[in-house]
């Protein structure tokens, strides 16, 4: 079986891509990859960072929910599981 990659270049290439796919009854796999999503050395960067200035007492605080919300999300886009997170966490020393 041989594979075709299509990169759209915006939103209506891509619906005239599917659209085409589904009238001639082609099976299409849908795999969108967020390149600005950040690398899990920038997410560890930026928790040291937070880490440090939260010390200091220079970082602004906010509800601890609302950061391990914002933790998740950044980790979903940058494809890191969970235990991948917790595991880099506790390697920088934050848990």
């Amino acid at each position: 079986m041989n594979t075709l990659i299509i990169k759209p270049q915006n939103k209506s290439d891509y619906e005239l891509f599917v659209n085409l796919a589904k009238r001639l009854k082609i099976k299409y796999e849908e795999q969108i990859i967020d390149e600005d999503a950040p690398t899990k050395e920038e997410i560890l960067n930026q928790i040291k960072e937070d880490y440090i200035a939260l010390k200091k007492g220079t970082l602004k605080t906010r509800p601890f929910a609302d950061f391990m919300a914002e933790l998740k999300d950044e980790a979903e886009r940058a494809t890191i599981s969970d235990e991948e997170l917790k595991q880099m966490l506790k390697a920088a020393d934050l848990l």
